[in-house]
């Protein structure tokens, strides 16, 4: 399995080539996605001028039942995709633990420091249930 923080490193790195003003997506690394005091600083290394547009906010996810995740905010839709083992036979379920992970917290301070007007209805959480492929 590949470690994680390779994996960050590799996300990161071809969301920064494909970033533009207007880009269809955000990539939130690992370490601010844990340590939530450096989502300000974040933003600002994104170089966007206000209002930032709003484009679903992608990060990894560590241990999730011991399985890392990869999660997308799309705050347009008001939805959250977690994508991932899941320990359920479905392809898709809904996933109603958000908060095992700090999610609402992550929801509601991420679109607080793009400066997103705040979303009064707790969006639709969905998690895809997707088999890890090793070698």
């Amino acid at each position: 399995m590949i470690d994680l923080t390779v994996l960050d490193f590799y996300f990161y790195t071809e969301w920064f080539k494909c970033s533009s003003d207007q880009p269809g997506a955000y990539y939130l690394d690992l370490h601010t996605s844990k340590d939530l005091e450096g989502l300000e600083q974040w933003k600002n290394s994104l170089t966007l001028k206000d209002p930032v547009p709003q484009a679903p906010v992608v990060f990894l996810l560590q241990g999730i039942d011991h399985w890392p995740r990869l999660v997308v905010f799309n705050y347009q839709k008001r939805g959250v995709l977690l994508l991932g083992k899941g320990n359920n036979t479905e392809e898709f379920v809904v996933h109603p633990h958000w908060n095992q992970w700090n999610g609402e917290k992550l929801w509601t301070q991420i679109s607080a420091t793009m400066g997103w007007l705040p979303i009064q209805q707790d969006p639709t959480l969905m998690e895809g249930n997707w088999i890890p492929v090793s070698n």
